[in-house]
């Protein structure tokens, strides 16, 4: 279907957003990325037609103003921000076309996002589901469970890079996928990862599935595994180990938390991650409390050892000595 149907607003503003949708695929941007797109611009569109702007020399920095006061109120801060991303996209465009007028796009402020936590699984998560994969069992279910825990593990890969795999692919050791944003990127994964991954392909056996990983179901039959499929076995994962819950987006963090424990460089953890700049990188690593009582210690090295001791514990004072002279 196309995105573009689903658009609101004046005439000339359905246009206008309707070909800006078919340029970002025409640039190969994802598809989920395009329909992602397409809430904000039905919002503005919306806002537009409620307020009359039916002409687009009307719409200005004064009518701009007025949406992004509307947005406070009825978004959360995160929402906010890629609205304001995906409309300075559109503006950015259109200006660049000659069909409105120039420097909109400087109008729309994106608001301060309060920063989080990385999602990362903690040291007794990831160790529960390391025992838990150390059976030899051999049904199919448990092996790409396995295998799929770790390729995503190993790699770093979003769930959407990873479920873009196809059989055919499988002769290479690295595997060009498309990533956030439209760009490509290399997935590389482990020795362990691979002879999972091998076992998983072998307990499988031939079926007409292209998908590398494959949702097995008794009505369903083989299909290619979704991002909710994916988020279903962790979420059984862990309910069976009576651990917290996480998704497929923890996995990744904690490839970046544990690679960056392991010292190494952020260059090559951003190249890893497909990241073009080391900012991106502060993102997905967690400093964990153990490593940052460790840094911290490592600053004792700077005070003299006799310093360093322990001081002695406070009480009564102590007489002083008595001379041996005469």
């Amino acid at each position: 279907m196309d995105p573009a149907t689903a658009l609101l607003g004046p005439e000339w503003f359905r246009a206008l957003a309707a070909d800006w949708l078919r340029f970002l695929v025409r640039k190969r941007r994802k598809p989920s990325t395009v329909a992602t797109y397409v809430t904000p611009l039905r919002h503005l569109g919306r806002w537009l037609e409620d307020e009359g702007v039916d002409d687009p020399n009307a719409l200005n920095r004064q009518a701009l103003d007025r949406w992004q006061d509307v947005l406070v109120h009825e978004v959360r801060e995160k929402t906010h921000s890629v609205y304001a991303g995906a409309i300075r996209g559109l503006l950015r465009w259109a200006s660049r076309e000659g069909r409105l007028q120039p420097g909109l796009a400087d109008y729309v402020e994106s608001p301060e996002v309060p920063p989080h936590d990385p999602l990362v699984l903690a040291r007794d998560q990831l160790a529960a589901v390391a025992e838990r994969y150390r059976d030899h069992r051999r049904d199919l279910v448990y092996l790409r469970d396995r295998a799929l825990f770790w390729f995503l593990v190993s790699s770093a890969a979003r769930i959407s890079e990873a479920l873009q795999v196809d059989l055919v692919q499988l002769d290479r050791r690295r595997w060009i996928v498309r990533q956030k944003g439209g760009g490509e990127k290399a997935l590389f994964i482990s020795t362990v990862a691979r002879a999972w991954l091998e076992q998983y392909l072998k307990a499988r056996g031939k079926d007409e599935e292209a998908a590398l990983w494959i949702y097995v179901g008794p009505l369903a039959g083989r299909r290619r595994l979704t991002r909710t499929d994916a988020n279903r076995i962790w979420a059984r994962l862990c309910r069976e180990l009576g651990i917290e819950r996480f998704t497929s987006r923890y996995l990744r963090g904690t490839a970046a938390t544990e690679l960056d424990e392991l010292e190494n460089t952020p260059i090559a953890i951003a190249k890893h991650l497909g990241h073009k700049n080391l900012a991106s990188v502060m993102k997905y690593v967690q400093l964990r409390e153990r490593r940052h009582q460790a840094m911290v210690d490592g600053l004792d090295h700077l005070v003299p050892p006799a310093a360093a001791s322990t001081p002695r514990r406070r009480g009564r004072p102590r007489p002083p000595a008595r001379s041996s002279g005469s």
